[in-house]
C-alpha cells in the first residue's frame, strides 16, 4: 500500500486524560473562530495544545443502514471544504476506536 492510499483517512481513540482547560472564540483574518486549550498529562509532564474548530459533526442515531457514518459533518481546513464521517469499531482485545474519512465536498462517496 502506498501512502496515498491512507490519505484523508484515519483513526481515533478514546483520550481519558485530556482536558478542555478554556475555550471560547477569536477572529482570525476577518472569521470568528472557535478554539479550547486542552490539557493533557504525558510522560509525568502537563502539556498544553490549542485547538481550532473545523465544523460541527452530529451524531447519526437513526442511520438508514449500518454502513453509514455514526458521526459525520460538514468541515473546513486551509479554506477546502470537506464531509467528515466516522465509523464506530472494537479491535480484536476490546478497544473502541473511530474508522474517520474527509471526502472534498463535492467528491462521491466512496468507501473509507
Amino acid at each position: 500500500m502506498s501512502e496515498n492510499d491512507f490519505e484523508k483517512k484515519g483513526r481515533m481513540w478514546p483520550e481519558n486524560e485530556a482536558k478542555i482547560i478554556r475555550k471560547g472564540s477569536m477572529t482570525l483574518q476577518g472569521q470568528k473562530k472557535y478554539i479550547a486549550i486542552v490539557e493533557t498529562f504525558i510522560n509525568g509532564e502537563h502539556k498544553y495544545e490549542l485547538m481550532m474548530s473545523v465544523g460541527l459533526l452530529s451524531l447519526q442515531d437513526d442511520k438508514p443502514s449500518p454502513k453509514h457514518p455514526d458521526i459525520k459533518g460538514p468541515i473546513t481546513i486551509d479554506g477546502v471544504k470537506y464531509r467528515f464521517s466516522g465509523w464506530k469499531h472494537e479491535s480484536d482485545t476490546g478497544v473502541p476506536y473511530t474508522n474517520v474519512g474527509l471526502l472534498i465536498a463535492d467528491e462521491k462517496e466512496t468507501k473509507f
